[in-house]
């Protein structure tokens, strides 16, 4: 597939710390035939002067310089312009390996998929995590992608609920290669509205129209852990709020569907992890954050949400923090969420 044109995207914003190693990544692809869409989103840093370099030095970078209005709206910009024949997403302060289009577009090409989806390693300060998205190398194929791939991105059910910290470890448009004629339909909806997910309900959308999903089981992708700028360490005062959009959002595209609303509703559920975290970052004492945590669990929504939820899949502390939830012992479960907040940073 060397003819084969690739679009990578590169959403632009205060990364100068980073933006060398990004760019150097992209750039050193074994497979040449390739545009650099970089989006520089409003950075008040240098990171603009950076992309100016590295386009004098290379033809092959296309800037476009806009006002800040996040990842979402960036990624859309870069969608317009761009001519590959497949796409790629890569976050500025991530990297590549050198073979990582060659491999992916080797397999694209063996299995006519429309996506291509690798495993990434997690780079800490001090070390690094691979993380196995499924077992080993395989193909879905047509209500395969449907059943396994579309659903899983809406939510866990049955054994997928053993590993809650894993629900959504496919969603991401990085770590993939997509067919452009499919995912340029579609437009990636405004994370200030949403607050977060936006690149999940993105790939909720495309992924009604991929017939071949191949996955390779090589960490080609890297996802710099380390970076304290990035949006998901700072608290969101409006996180919940802008979830009950996201929840509407996605069940607007399932309508009746048994197994999606199962999914969903387990999606609610989960989503005490989701906000509960972002209380830990709260500037609030711990009875102000407990009491917000029972307001939301005393809904509708929630209490419907635990009175579904499977137990029996659940390791023991994912037991007792969901039968916390449950409960709506607030104390205890922000006081295991904080637990929880200091062992993801280790």
């Amino acid at each position: 597939m060397a003819d084969r044109k690739v679009s990578i995207i590169v959403p632009v914003y205060n990364t100068e710390r980073y933006l060398e190693k990004c760019l150097d990544s992209i750039l050193s692809q074994t497979h040449k035939n390739l545009e650099v869409i970089c989006i520089n989103d409003g950075s008040p840093d240098n990171s603009l002067s950076l992309l100016e370099k590295y386009k004098a030095q290379d033809d092959r970078i296309i800037i476009i310089d806009k006002q800040n209005e996040g990842v979402s709206l960036a990624r859309n910009a870069g969608l317009e312009c761009a001519s590959g024949d497949f796409i790629m997403f890569v976050d500025s302060d991530d990297w590549i390996d050198s073979d990582t289009l060659e491999g992916m577009l080797a397999v694209a090409e063996a299995e006519n998929s429309d996506a291509v989806m690798c495993c990434y390693a997690k780079e800490f300060a001090d070390h690094t995590d691979i993380s196995h998205i499924f077992e080993n190398d395989t193909v879905y194929r047509g209500d395969e992608v449907k059943n396994l791939i579309h659903r899983r991105l809406i939510g866990p059910v049955g054994e997928e609920l053993s590993v809650p910290q894993n629900a959504d470890i496919l969603v991401t448009p990085c770590m993939q290669l997509l067919k452009a004629d499919i995912c340029k339909k579609y437009r990636f909806f405004d994370i200030r509205e949403l607050g977060t997910f936006e690149d999940g309900l993105y790939q909720i959308d495309i992924y009604r129209e991929v017939d071949c999903f191949a996955y390779i089981d090589k960490p080609f992708y890297h996802y710099r852990k380390d970076n304290e700028t990035s949006i998901t360490t700072r608290y969101k005062a409006d996180l919940y709020d802008k979830w009950q959009n996201l929840f509407r959002l996605i069940e607007e595209r399932i309508g009746d569907d048994e197994a999606c609303r199962e999914a969903l509703k387990n999606r609610i559920a989960f989503s005490m992890i989701g906000i509960g975290l972002n209380e830990t970052k709260a500037p609030k004492n711990i009875f102000k954050k407990a009491a917000f945590l029972r307001r939301i669990l005393k809904t509708e929504q929630y209490r419907a949400a635990y009175k579904a939820l499977t137990m029996k899949y659940f390791p023991l502390h994912w037991k007792v923090f969901f039968r916390l939830a449950k409960w709506r012992m607030t104390f205890c479960l922000i006081l295991m969420l904080h637990i929880i907040e200091f062992l993801r940073k280790r």
